[in-house]
Formats: C-alpha cells, sequence, structure tokens
C-alpha cells in the first residue's frame, strides 16, 4: 500500500504526464515544484510515532494544500506564466491535481478521526500506514454504497419515466376506439366503423412500439453499465474492526435493497405492460372484426395462424422447463445450507442475504408467469371472437386451444412451484 508522500508522488507525476507537450513556462515550473510544504507535512504523516505526532503532520497538511490549491489557480490564470493557448488544458490538469490532493486529504482526515474516535492521547502510539489502510477501506465502502444509493435514485427517474412514455393511454384509447367502432357499425355507419377500427389499430401499435423501446431500453440498462458494475463490485471493506464494520455493514445493504426493490419494480412494470399491449392487440383485431362484413374463412384462418405462431414461440422457448429446474437446483441447495450448521452473525447475514436475493429473483419469475397467464386468458378471448361457421377455421381454432391450455398448464404450475420455494426462502429468512 502506497504511503501518503507516494501518493503525492503519484499525483505530481499524472500532472506532469498531462502538461508535458505543452511546454510549462519555468515559473510555473516553479510554483509546481515547490508544493508548499506539503511533501513534508506528508512524510512527517508517514513517520509519525504517536497522535500527537500524526496530528501535528495533518494541521501542516491542510495549511500547505489550501495555499498550494490557491498558487497553482493564481498560476494558471496568469498569463505571463501560462500562455493563454494552453490555459484550459493547465486549468483541465490542475483540477485533476487538486483532486487528488483532496483525496489523499480526505484518507489523511479519516486517518486522523480514527485516532480521535479511538479515544487516542498525545502521546499514545499510533502507525499510520495501518490507520490509512483502514481509512481506505473505509472510503471505499463509502463509496459503493453511495454509487448504490445514485443507482437506486437513477432507477426511480426510469421507472417514472417509463410510465409516462403512454403505453397504457395508447392502449386505453384502443379499447375506447373499439367501442365507436362497435357503436357505429350498430348505427350502421361503415365509413364510422371503418375509422374507429383504423384508429383502434393505430393505437395498438404505438402500444406495442413504445412497449418495445422500454424493453430495449431496459435490457441495455441491466446488461451494461452501472447494474452489472455494482453486481460484481462487492464494495468491501477488508479485515475492518467490527465497530467500524457493523455501521458500513448496515449503509450498504439498505443501499442494495433500496437499489433491487426499484428493480423488481420496474420489472414488474414491463410485465404490466406487456399484457396491457396484448390486450391492446385484442381489442384492435374485435375492432376489425366490426367493419368485416362478408370477410371469407381465409381471413380468419390467418388470424387463426398469427394466434399458433405466437403460442408456438412461447412454448418453443423453454421458459418453463428452464425455471423449473433452476428451482430444483435452489430448492436443494437451501436444503444443504439449512442443515449445514451457522458459524456467527456474519454467516446469518450472508446466507439471508443470499436468501433474500434468491425470493427477490423468484418473486419476478412468479410474476412472470402470471402475467403469461393473463396474455393467455387474453388469446382465448380472441380466438372465441373469431367465427367458426367454416368447418377449415373450426377444426385450426380447436388445435389452437389445445396447444393455449397446454401453455396455460405449463404456466400454473410453474406459478405452483415457485410459491412453494417461496415459502421455503420464507422460513429461512425467519432464522434470528
Amino acid at each position: 500500500m502506497a504511503s501518503f508522500k507516494e501518493d503525492w508522488k503519484k499525483a505530481k507525476a499524472d500532472f506532469t504526464t498531462a502538461t508535458q507537450s505543452k511546454k510549462p513556462s519555468k515559473t510555473f515550473l516553479g510554483v509546481f515544484n515547490k508544493g508548499s510544504g506539503i511533501e513534508s507535512a506528508l512524510e512527517s504523516a508517514d513517520k509519525a510515532k504517536s497522535a500527537g505526532d500524526l496530528q501535528k503532520a495533518m494541521a501542516s497538511f491542510k495549511k500547505a494544500f489550501d495555499e498550494y490549491a490557491k498558487t497553482l489557480d493564481k498560476a494558471t490564470t496568469d498569463p505571463k506564466v501560462t500562455p493563454a493557448a494552453y490555459k484550459a488544458a493547465y486549468a483541465e490538469a490542475v483540477k485533476k491535481l487538486k483532486a487528488a490532493l483532496q483525496g489523499i486529504y480526505d484518507s489523511a482526515s479519516a486517518t486522523m478521526q480514527s485516532v480521535v474516535d479511538a479515544g487516542a492521547k498525545t502521546k499514545d502510539k499510533v502507525n499510520p500506514a495501518e490507520l490509512k489502510k483502514q481509512a481506505e477501506a473505509v472510503k471505499t465502502v463509502k463509496e459503493h454504497t453511495a454509487r448504490r444509493l445514485a443507482l437506486a435514485k437513477s432507477l426511480v427517474k426510469t421507472q417514472s419515466d417509463y410510465k409516462s412514455k403512454g403505453v397504457d393511454a395508447a392502449a386505453a384509447n384502443t379499447v375506447k376506439q373499439l367501442q365507436a367502432a362497435k357503436a357505429a357499425k350498430a348505427g350502421r355507419n361503415t365509413m364510422g366503423a371503418d375509422v374507429a377500427a383504423q384508429a383502434s389499430a393505430r393505437f395498438a401499435e404505438e402500444a406495442a412500439k413504445l412497449l418495445e423501446e422500454i424493453i430495449e431500453d431496459w435490457t441495455k440498462r441491466s446488461t451494461t453499465g452501472a447494474m452489472i458494475d455494482l453486481r460484481q463490485d462487492s464494495g468491501s471493506a477488508g479485515d475492518l474492526p467490527p465497530d467500524q464494520m457493523a455501521p458500513l455493514k448496515k449503509d450498504a445493504a439498505a443501499a442494495w435493497h433500496a437499489t433491487e426493490k426499484v428493480q423488481r419494480e420496474i420489472q414488474a412494470y414491463i410485465g404490466k405492460l406487456r399484457t396491457v399491449v396484448v390486450t391492446a392487440k385484442s381489442a384492435a383485431e374485435s375492432a376489425e372484426a366490426f367493419r368485416m362484413t362478408g370477410a371469407t374463412p381465409d381471413v380468419y384462418l390467418r388470424r387463426v395462424a398469427e394466434i399458433k405462431s405466437r403460442l408456438e414461440k412461447l412454448a418453443s422457448g423453454s421458459k418453463f422447463a428452464k425455471y423449473a429446474g433452476k428451482l430444483g437446483t435452489v430448492r436443494t441447495r437451501q436444503k444443504e445450507l439449512a442443515e449445514s450448521p451457522i458459524v456467527g452473525p456474519n454467516d446469518l447475514d450472508s446466507r439471508k442475504k443470499m436468501w433474500g436475493q434468491l425470493k427477490g429473483e423468484h418473486e419476478l419469475a412468479k410474476a412472470e408467469s402470471e402475467q403469461i397467464i393473463e396474455e393467455l386468458k387474453e388469446t382465448h378471448k380472441r380466438l372465441n371472437a373469431i367465427p367458426r361457421e367454416d368447418q377449415a377455421v373450426s377444426v385450426a381454432a380447436d388445435k389452437v386451444t389445445e396447444l393455449l391450455d397446454k401453455i396455460r398448464a405449463m404456466a400454473d404450475k410453474h406459478v405452483a412451484e415457485t410459491q412453494l420455494l417461496l415459502n421455503e426462502l420464507d422460513t429461512y429468512l425467519a432464522k434470528k
């Protein structure tokens, strides 16, 4: 682990690399290299033997840091020191150097604070390297927690953006136009029925398009960027003392749950929108029927074929088989963990976190199956709305009904099995 003095040297090296092509003036180099006592203060901090030595070194560093920052800012804006052509580049390099110094100061402050919190007296011995290590570990966890909270906040906005897209409104307009087509047909207003049916189809298409945009955006968010980075980065604090670890873990867990909660809400909302769009498509097809007097059996056969194609795609996706296999694996693993002894509160907390994540995952799986069931119900309505006077249409519709019932049975079975696992997970989560 780098010492305070080494951190400062690295910050200067990064500054030099960023500005070397800009030919710094001798005056600027003089200002930059002088450092106004920063290096000596940090060297004293690294060598501190007592709390008093460390406190004195930190105070010297703070004073030197503040003065050096002001000097650098003045040098950057002075045309005699920094040519106008390089002012922007130097300002950016100085900004990064100051940020690095701020990082060193934050670490040093946390180090000093840990000594104060421990109630150390001036003559008490300290180990600056160990204190710095602990301070950086605390900083790592806090930064991780802050990123998680920022992610949760951004996901709340994402959820709001999805709701303002207008999928629900477009679907509702589809149904309104269906009613308008029905009324026009009853009043023998052929043109009115045609216009309403066309409008219903347009709104249904709009709802489907908006949902597609939402799904595409969510897929990108949930497979790349912060959602994946934070899942892979645990923000581990290393071997911090228990009194320091406990509050950090509590805050980190709260941030984690906040993120997971809004993720589940978004996924559930998207599932609801899928059902809404299916309902809209069904309404549009029903509206179309009010303007199709005298349609040939071929028209209805094409409708049946479209429904059959969608159902076959759902069945061939093996969605339910995949979940069924996972259910068995998870149940076996939970049983093994439940039967093995729990070693200390950390082990129990770790298991509860894992069980909680699994519960959230399977709650979504159950919700997804229930949404598919609702879609299948709507599909059944669409199928039953198709006239069956022609024998070929009737036979084709009966076969599709059999396929629909088969998939419905698969979905019902998955919901039941998932609920059993959720009950088991609740039992494990109730452990104290």
